[in-house]
């Protein structure tokens, strides 16, 4: 408001108090002057620094995304950012300016809360603070220019202008309205995508567009695998878990096969196979344990949705290095795959029961130079499974070497028999047994 247009204005104000009715200045509604912003590229271009801005590396907007170890991510040949993950960084810098006039003769007129919007990337979760104010400065003066705030759902921010952005020409300590300018910088973090959601999104510096594309949902199932076992009934049960791709939820199994492989020192146990906790009957499978390795495969009949859980569980019927010569580890393998007809339709699991029956260990010991070198044994039996389990007529066999002799009722080396001694793993303390004989 120029002074000329303040006189009228008293003027006005003056004869309506003579005339007995009191008239209020009028309140312009605020508007969207965002014709009349400028966002600039990431070089800084337009350079208004001519026109009382910085120079163009002031003016610089930015982007830069980062990985969930901190490395940057570069965009390729053609500036696209590709596969971007779920739990990325995000940076943003937008350096904006508002315009004098159209440079011919118009003259921008800014009210307070007048208001702008930029656009901003989806699938972002923007870290706080979602508002605040930016400030400028004028002729060595510091004043608030913008107040800004992310909306909600995270689609735009939105700037209004300030009483001291918006002041007359001859108000302090705006004292002509040029150089208005600020910078913005907000941070996130790439949200998961969920089925449905956009796998690109963009992010606009003036007439510069960045294409940020999303690592895409997987159209495959995930298997997982998992075995225990159960030292007295010795028993296996193996768990699969058939988890439905992330991009297609509403996936039918029907037509679908598992196919389960186990090694062959193990069988299947009849009447043993479930799916989601119900009982799948012997016949309905294919069982072929004259194979090596073993398996067994089931097909979905029927539509099926959602995630499948199968169990099923199997004996072992071998156990390896138990011959005295190693220590006693038995190892019971299982490999998961998924087909749809002839195609994989998962990645294949593969899961190992590790059975740690026992250690064996010796050592010479010369107790003088009158006697003969005496050896000592040491066998440390585990019991194998979950923590309560109970193995029954089970028997230790150590057959000695024939050079060896076994100094059985000699009442200074006795043979020890300790159960649960072991301090290693206490929560296996109650289910190991010691043997030392010399």
């Amino acid at each position: 408001m120029n002074k000329s247009m303040k006189k009228v204005t008293a003027l006005v104000l003056t004869l309506a108090l003579v005339m007995g009715v009191v008239v209020f200045p009028s309140y312009a509604a605020p508007k969207d002057v965002g014709g009349w912003v400028t966002v600039h590229k990431t070089n800084g271009d337009p350079d208004y620094s001519g026109d009382g801005f910085p120079p163009p590396a002031f003016m610089e907007s930015k982007l830069e995304i980062k990985d969930a170890m901190n490395s940057v991510i570069a965009p390729n040949g053609s500036g696209v950012y590709e596969n971007i993950p779920a739990g990325a960084k995000l940076e943003l810098t937008y350096a904006f300016s508002l315009a004098d006039g159209d440079g011919i003769s118009e003259v921008y007129n800014y009210e307070k809360d007048d208001f702008f919007k930029i656009a901003l990337p989806q699938g972002i979760t923007f870290d706080a603070p979602l508002s605040g104010t930016i400030t400028a400065d004028h002729a060595g003066v510091t004043y608030d220019l913008v107040n800004w705030e992310i909306d909600t759902p995270s689609t735009h921010v939105t700037f209004k202008l300030t009483d001291e952005a918006a002041k007359d020409v001859d108000d302090p300590p705006r004292d002509e309205k040029s150089a208005r300018w600020g910078k913005l910088t907000i941070t996130g973090t790439f949200s998961p995508l969920s089925e449905g959601d956009p796998e690109e999104t963009q992010i606009v510096f003036g007439t510069d567009i960045i294409t940020v594309k999303r690592e895409p949902l997987p159209t495959e199932s995930t298997l997982t695998k998992s075995g225990t076992y159960n030292v007295t009934t010795n028993e296996i049960t193996w768990t699969v878990g058939v988890e439905v791709p992330k991009g297609d939820t509403g996936l039918s199994y029907k037509g679908f096969t598992v196919i389960d492989e186990y090694s062959t020192n193990q069988k299947f146990v009849p009447g043993s196979f479930e799916v989601g906790g119900a009982a799948i009957a012997d016949l309905t499978l294919d069982i072929d344990e004259l194979s090596s390795p073993h398996s067994i495969k089931y097909t979905f009949t029927s539509d099926t949705t959602g995630d499948q859980t199968i169990t099923y569980k199997t004996k072992p019927t071998e156990f390896d290095r138990l011959d005295g010569k190693e220590n006693g580890e038995s190892e019971h393998k299982n490999t998961v795959s998924l087909k749809r007809g002839e195609d994989s339709a998962a990645d294949s699991q593969t899961a190992t029961v590790l059975l740690d029956w026992f250690e064996k260990s010796g050592n010479v010991t010369t107790e003088s130079t009158d006697t003969a070198d005496i050896m000592k044994w040491t066998i440390k039996v585990h019991i194998p499974g979950t923590a309560g389990d109970s193995l029954t007529g089970a028997r230790v066999v150590d057959i000695l070497h024939k050079d060896l002799k076994l100094m059985q009722g000699d009442s200074a080396h006795p043979i020890t028999i300790t159960i649960g001694s072991f301090t290693d793993t206490p929560s296996l303390a109650a289910r190991r047994m010691e043997i030392i004989s010399m």
